[in-house]
């Protein structure tokens, strides 16, 4: 019984330390190149998209998580049986929902959080220069920022509860590279003969 116990704990202590050790270098690899991509562009409207993007992918995320956890996973049993493209793949993400969602909503989300957070400091400061003080327009920036990210995931979240199997079928064929290289092969061979 203890060394259940050890082992379980060993488990949850080698999660913790992937995520951590994850996200750390995520979220730096991301801020870098973000920041890198940022650092010489003057245009606002460029920055905003880079931001909006940016967004979009954390609300993404959180739909997929959200989803991981609605899902039905008696479909996809019967289609991995079938051999439906992404049906296998699908059905490993829902046994590992937890760790999916985690992934998902927590640790990409708040890398999309932090990297829009310092994208909309940047845009204060691009578009600060005529302005006296700063304040109101950070506040702004803030308020911005985080009513697209929280109204974004709000209403994805109702509509990856309502859409989960879609929803994480489609994520499974993404994923499925066995899937696109038939594709691939099929093309390439309708294409030289």
């Amino acid at each position: 019984m203890n060394n259940k116990k050890d082992k379980k704990k060993q488990g949850t202590l080698k999660h913790l330390l992937i995520v951590f050790s994850g996200t750390f270098f995520c979220a730096t690899v991301v801020s870098f190149i973000t920041n890198s991509a940022v650092e010489h562009i003057t245009a606002v409207y460029l920055v905003f998209l880079i931001l909006l993007l940016v967004v979009g992918v954390g609300v993404i995320f959180d739909a997929i998580g959200v989803a991981s956890m609605s899902a039905n996973i008696v479909p996809f049993n019967a289609r991995s049986a079938r051999k439906a493209p992404g049906a296998a793949i699908t059905l490993k993400l829902l046994r590992k929902a937890d760790v999916v969602a985690n992934t998902c909503c927590d640790v990409i989300g708040d890398i999309c959080g932090i990297v829009s957070g310092a994208l909309g400091a940047t845009l204060v400061v691009i578009i600060g220069d005529g302005f006296q003080s700063t304040v109101l327009l950070s506040a702004l920036m803030a308020g911005l920022v985080s009513s697209l990210t929280v109204g974004g995931k709000a209403i994805m979240k109702g509509i990856a509860i309502h859409n989960a199997d879609r929803i994480m079928e489609t994520v499974g064929i993404l994923l499925d590279y066995r899937h696109w290289k038939e594709l691939f092969k099929r093309k390439n061979k309708s294409e030289g003969a």
